[in-house]
């Protein structure tokens, strides 16, 4: 048999052997490996995309509750607002007759406060004994009680009925002597972002509001305070002059000369060591822990 059949005869065997042939059995292996790793791909795949829908799920579900506590403290902080608004408005009724309800515009500002002028202190202390005074000026932007307390903390957060409020109330620093009745009398007061409070004073850092807000009026029992303002300014709190010692004439006229030559604009208004001088102070947010100031001198030529 020469060597041509033989191979025929081999290649029939082969073929008889293996009908499907080489080249198919290899393109089978190599299907099955594609098909698991397409397979484990279309797994890793379907894994991955679950993955991402519930990292999805997740962020909506945080999101949502971020939402939802954002409206809680908005609707907390309004009614904080609102009941601080509410609370002084009452006790306007109370302390204040109604022939002068609007006594921060009030036409007969020098007739003296008392329980038969414009401010009802008895009704007030019944409120409160720490009321003293009772404050107006800008227009109708500051009309309130003024209280003096040990504890200047207290009064940060509560208003003069007792009642915890981010309004907290108008109050004298707590280490005055004889409130309105020496060299300098403190008062501090919010910057509420609804208006109210001090919130007011923002508005002495343009001379032309103070050109037509010069005065500021302080009713005591028995008394009416008039103080025109002098100086406005802001500044970082460690670094106002308001704290430093004036027991001398000196020292208060050094005292004068500072605050004058920190205000942001020259008002012309002469002041003395001998004047009485009421410095108001809230919070400014030029910069931080920054508070603005604004110093009146009492007007003792008011009557004349």
């Amino acid at each position: 048999m020469d060597v041509p059949a033989v191979s025929l005869i081999l290649e029939e065997l082969i073929d008889k052997a293996d009908p499907l042939g080489m080249e198919n059995i290899m393109e089978k292996q190599a299907g099955k490996r594609t098909g698991r790793q397409t397979g484990k791909q279309t797994e890793s795949h379907e894994k991955n995309q679950d993955k991402s829908i519930l990292v999805l799920q997740a962020a909506r579900i945080i999101m949502g509750l971020a939402f939802i506590v954002l409206l809680g403290l908005l609707g907390y902080h309004l009614y904080e607002y609102w009941q601080g608004d509410r609370i002084y408005s009452d006790i306007r009724q109370t302390a204040v007759p109604e022939d002068t309800q609007d006594i921060a515009g009030a036409d007969d500002a020098a007739e003296p406060a008392g329980e038969e002028g414009i401010i009802d202190f008895e009704a007030l202390r019944r409120i409160n004994p720490d009321c003293v005074a009772w404050i107006c000026g800008c227009d109708d932007g500051i009309d309130y009680p003024v209280v003096l307390s040990q504890d200047d903390t207290y009064y940060l957060t509560h208003t003069i009925t007792g009642e915890s409020n981010k309004a907290g109330s108008i109050f004298v620093d707590q280490y005055a002597e004889a409130p309105f009745a020496q060299f300098q009398t403190i008062l501090y007061g919010h910057n509420m972002k609804n208006g109210s409070m001090f919130h007011a004073l923002l508005d002495y850092r343009d001379k032309e509001y103070w050109e037509d807000h010069k005065t500021i009026t302080v009713y005591l029992a028995g008394e009416t305070k008039e103080y025109r303002i002098f100086a406005a300014y802001y500044s970082y709190y460690e670094e106002l002059p308001v704290y430093d010692s004036m027991e001398t004439m000196k020292e208060r006229e050094a005292y004068i000369d500072r605050i004058e030559a920190l205000s942001l604009y020259d008002t012309a208004v002469e002041v003395t060591a001998a004047d009485q001088i009421l410095t108001l102070i809230t919070c400014e947010y030029s910069g931080e822990d920054y508070r603005m100031v604004v110093h009146a001198a009492e007007d003792l030529e008011q009557d004349e």
